[in-house]
């Protein structure tokens, strides 16, 4: 469990700073003056100077040395949304660097499967549109779609919620869920821990 709390953490950073994240860069230390009196934290504040002029500029090379981070523009992201009917866009997939997590976008206009995924959590931020979301209880006519995968065409006695723009909802290994309805349509982002 903590290593979700961790990855939560991480992505209430990452969405809350995709749009304007900058890098910080070193650069040499100096010490500034403050009212003709030199302040103690100088240093630390020349350190954290942030050259965002071009860092995020289409065409700059990648110094895989530097950094890892990964940023999606408001263009990308509104395009992964765009596919009509329900859907999903893989927009990061860490587990091609090594990570166990992969972020995606999804688009729902209507019902959806059941489902139990016996591998792997997921966390749901909703981005635009409600739901009638539907978690816990039992899978009515449940089939193994997958290793590991199951899925049914509805959830008895399960916990139901309506989501709107802003909620989470994170939902461990081995717990159904189901997007009973959605109107909008729903798009949210999808993060799958492994």
């Amino acid at each position: 469990m903590n290593s979700i709390k961790g990855v939560i953490a991480s992505l209430v950073l990452f969405f809350g700073f995709l749009p304007t994240a900058n890098p910080i860069q070193v650069v040499e230390k100096q010490v500034l003056p403050i009212n003709g009196a030199k302040h103690p934290m100088a240093p630390a504040i020349e350190e954290a100077r942030v050259d965002d002029a071009n860092f995020f500029s289409p065409g700059r090379p990648q110094d895989s040395s530097s950094s890892r981070v990964t940023y999606f523009n408001s263009q990308q992201v509104a395009s992964s949304f765009a596919a009509a009917g329900n859907g999903f866009s893989v927009l990061y997939d860490g587990q091609k660097e090594g990570m166990s997590f992969e972020v995606r976008t999804d688009r729902r206009e209507g019902p959806g499967t059941a489902n139990v995924h016996a591998l792997f959590a997921e966390i749901y931020i909703v981005e635009a549109g409600t739901a009638t979301y539907v978690s816990g209880g039992t899978v009515v006519d449940p089939r193994t779609s997958e290793p590991n995968e199951i899925r049914g065409s509805a959830i008895e006695h399960g916990e139901t919620r309506q989501l709107a723009k802003g909620d989470v909802v994170i939902v461990p290994k081995g717990v159904p869920h189901w997007f009973k309805d959605a109107q909008g349509p729903l798009l949210y982002y999808l993060v799958r821990i492994r």
